[in-house]
């Protein structure tokens, strides 16, 4: 695998790079990896002990809070539904100031909560949904959950504790693959796994394939460099976990530091050497020529 420095080698040169260095810090970064679990699938156990079972469950609960704050309706995202937690305590605080609750019993009082949709009510809904689990049947798990609740959030809700109780507690075993992960590469995760939020692929008749990206934004391009390179360090010494090109990949989102900056001159510089090749590959689209596509229509 070649790592990140081959890359800056072969599409910037020293110029170009010395200039990248000294912008470093006025850039934020996020890094999505994705990896290959280069196994059987006969070889993934399911979650058995109670402790195994909660990590599960634990997974379930911040897999639905995370797809609650991108709005994420199956393949495809709305804003109608985009409910983060900052956004869920601001409709807490708005209905504590709209409202006299001080004489209010605790029923009326949670209904509304569920009205305003408030954070107090999203939390105590998912985790009455999870109760309902059964861990050891499905179909029981469906019935109880898969049901018409009062208002179209929980319906939406329930929805989302539906799909990642199915990948997380009977199909797929995320706990394992990040022990895995600890295992093979022992220093990256020790480094960074704190930093990290977890989700798997959805591919579980095929292959496991576990993915995993920054909570929040690194503060500048060197952060990202050593990062990256933390990975690579360990990454090219192991062989369970792979790359598969068709499937997976590095992906790194670039931002900027100011407000009101209408500039990227990271973006800038790859795009120029990225267009008008008519003999050479970008080094960066090698055996993805497609993305190449798709980046250049998101420019035009």
């Amino acid at each position: 695998m070649i790592n990140y420095v081959n890359f800056i080698n072969e599409e910037f040169n020293k110029k170009n790079k010395d200039f990248i260095k000294e912008m470093s810090d006025h850039f934020t970064i996020s890094i999505e990896y994705e990896l290959v679990a280069d196994m059987d699938l006969d070889e993934e156990p399911y979650p058995e002990t109670n402790k195994e079972v909660n990590r599960a469950l634990g997974f379930v609960r911040d897999q639905v809070l995370l797809d609650m704050s991108r709005g994420k309706i199956g393949y495809r995202f709305d804003d109608t539904y985009k409910l983060p937690k900052k956004k869920l305590e601001e409709n807490e605080e708005k209905m504590f100031a709209e409202n006299d609750t001080s004489k209010m019993r605790k029923k009326p009082l949670m209904k509304l909560h569920q009205k305003y949709v408030t954070w107090t009510w999203v939390d105590y809904f998912i985790d009455n949904l999870i109760s309902l689990i059964d861990i050891d049947d499905e179909d029981v798990t469906d019935k109880r959950i898969n049901k018409a609740w009062e208002t179209d959030v929980d319906d939406y809700i329930a929805t989302l504790v539906l799909k990642n109780t199915q990948m997380q507690l009977y199909t797929q075993n995320m706990g394992f693959l990040i022990d895995k992960l600890k295992k093979y590469m022992p220093n990256f995760y020790k480094k960074y796994n704190s930093t990290f939020k977890y989700e798997l692929e959805g591919d579980p008749d095929k292959k496991r394939i576990l993915e995993f990206s920054n909570k929040t934004y690194l503060g500048s391009l060197n952060e990202c460099f050593e990062q990256v390179d933390d990975f690579y360090e360990e990454f090219e010494r192991q062989d369970f976990w792979k790359m598969d090109m068709k499937r997976t990949a590095l992906h790194v989102n670039v931002g900027v530091n100011e407000a009101n900056a209408e500039w990227n001159p990271l973006k800038g510089l790859m795009l120029m050497s990225d267009i008008n090749r008519d003999k050479k590959t970008p080094f960066v689209f090698t055996d993805i020529m497609w993305r190449l596509i798709i980046d250049l229509l998101k420019v035009f």
